[in-house]
């Protein structure tokens, strides 16, 4: 299954509305938040500043948490800008007793290699894997997608046999 992460999918959200109605122009407004659609009971949020986006899962009766990673290290100043480059957010379920359960979704983030990197200043393509359950939402895969023919399928098979049984950190 899948929802989309594009223009049609994602709208602003009513405090991003606000904020940018409240600014003088638009250059006041760094970045913003949109939420997307999701399967429920999810909702998926992106937020976006600069040239980074974000998305972010926020689980029944709980706030919105970052799934975001670097690829590259555990910083933006080692990763230069991860941003979420692909349009859809695929969602892995099972059916049981005829509803829809989401246990994990996979999204694509580019980043472009740190400076004094071997490969510096090239961009690369990662699918995210992220475990989704009723009590957490975390990361639990990053296949890399540049010049990988079988990277979908990589991530589908990490979020397949793992995100069941993975644990996310409190």
């Amino acid at each position: 299954m899948y929802t989309d992460l594009g223009a049609e999918g994602c709208k602003p959200t009513a405090e991003s509305e606000k904020r940018a109605k409240d600014s003088d122009y638009m250059g006041d407004v760094e970045g913003g938040d949109s939420e997307c659609k999701s399967l429920p009971p999810y909702r998926i949020f992106m937020s976006y500043a600069d040239m980074r986006s974000n998305l972010a899962v926020q689980l029944p009766g709980k706030e919105p948490a970052s799934i975001q990673s670097y690829p590259f290290g555990s910083d933006v100043s080692e990763s230069g800008f991860p941003y979420v480059s692909g349009k859809k957010l695929e969602w892995r379920a099972e059916t049981v007793g005829g509803k829809t359960l989401p246990f994990a979704l996979i999204y694509r983030v580019k980043s472009t290699s740190p400076d004094g990197s071997a490969g510096a200043g090239k961009e690369r393509e990662y699918l995210q894997v992220v475990k989704v359950s009723g009590a957490a939402a975390c990361l639990i895969g990053s296949v890399p997608a540049t010049g990988n023919a079988s990277a979908n399928e990589r991530a589908r098979e990490v979020a397949d046999t793992t995100a069941r049984s993975a644990t996310c950190p409190k």
